[in-house]
C-alpha cells in the first residue's frame, strides 16, 4: 500500500460519509484544544502501529510473491520431468 492509494482511500471515505468524516474531524480538533500531550501521544502511538502494519503487509505481499515463484518453478520441473 503507497502513500497515494491512501490519501485516494482517505478522501473517497471523507466524500461519501460526510458527516461522520467532521464528527471525527471536530472530535480530534476538539481534542487537540483539550489535551495537546495526549494527543500527540495517541499520534505517536498510532504512527508507530501504523508503520508496523505496514511492515507486515509489505512482507506478506513479499512472502506471497515467493512462494507464487516457487509453485511455478514447481510446475515447470513437473513439466519438464514429463517431457523426457
Amino acid at each position: 500500500m503507497d502513500m497515494p492509494s491512501l490519501l485516494d482511500r482517505l478522501v473517497t471515505f471523507a466524500v461519501h460519509y460526510k458527516l461522520l468524516a467532521a464528527v471525527i474531524a471536530l472530535g480530534l480538533l476538539y481534542y487537540t484544544v483539550t489535551k495537546p500531550r495526549e494527543f500527540f501521544k495517541l499520534l505517536a502511538v498510532l504512527a508507530v502501529l501504523g508503520v508496523v502494519l505496514y511492515f507486515v503487509l509489505l512482507f506478506g505481499k513479499t512472502t506471497t510473491t515467493g512462494l507464487g515463484s516457487k509453485d511455478r518453478m514447481i510446475y515447470k520441473t513437473r513439466d519438464a520431468i514429463e517431457k523426457q
